[in-house]
């Protein structure tokens, strides 16, 4: 694990022995990571992909190559220690919450990101404290949906956002009132045991 505090930001990756440049910025990442987030690659393709998208010179296509990208694109993090370290619920998405992403970085951080361009890392570093704005609003209620812990008026609100709330795999089959039905529900049993 790489230690942001004391390591200095990597622009280059050595694979075999031999520095080769990265595009390092925030926009080449998220370029990356929005392409893989379609899902319409195959794990193949989708190193391929990585390899010629990150390196400006593109290294020979090596286990090494792919490890390190991966290394990078995780913060300075192992592929193991970040599955370690995700969350199980997708709560945000770089192509739908763009918008808000870009608020949230001007509102907590005073950060226009169209106007500046921050290293990857430092970017994944400010990203983790946008709390109390809207962005972090909407994560918080996506966590609080897939664990069942709406509100009825919040999921009154869900569907009013219609699209733009559900991330793939977050969909449920349940109509507006089926949800709101089974939230009144959860609400009784809980007054009940409570009461």
């Amino acid at each position: 694990m790489t230690n942001i505090l004391t390591d200095k930001f990597p622009k280059s990756l050595k694979i075999a022995n031999e520095e080769y440049a990265i595009n390092w910025g925030h926009r080449d990442c998220l370029k990356i990571l929005l392409e893989l987030e379609k899902n319409d690659l195959t794990p193949s393709e989708q190193y391929v992909y990585t390899i010629e998208a990150l390196y400006v010179e593109v290294p020979e296509y090596s286990s090494e190559a792919i490890e390190k990208a991966l290394w990078f694109l995780h913060g300075g993090n192992s592929l193991e220690e970040a599955v370690n370290e995700a969350d199980n619920v997708r709560t945000y998405s770089y192509e739908v919450d763009s918008s808000l992403i870009y608020a949230a970085f001007s509102t907590r951080h005073g950060i226009d990101l169209a106007e500046t361009t921050l290293h990857w890392w430092r970017f994944r570093a400010l990203f983790t404290d946008l709390r109390e704005t809207t962005f972090s609003e909407l994560c918080n209620l996506r966590k609080r949906y897939h664990d069942g812990d709406c509100t009825p008026n919040e999921l009154e609100a869900i569907g009013e956002m219609g699209s733009s709330f559900h991330l793939d795999g977050m969909e449920s089959d349940l109509t507006l009132e089926e949800e709101e039905n089974i939230a009144a529900f959860e609400a009784a049993e809980m007054e009940s045991t409570n009461g």
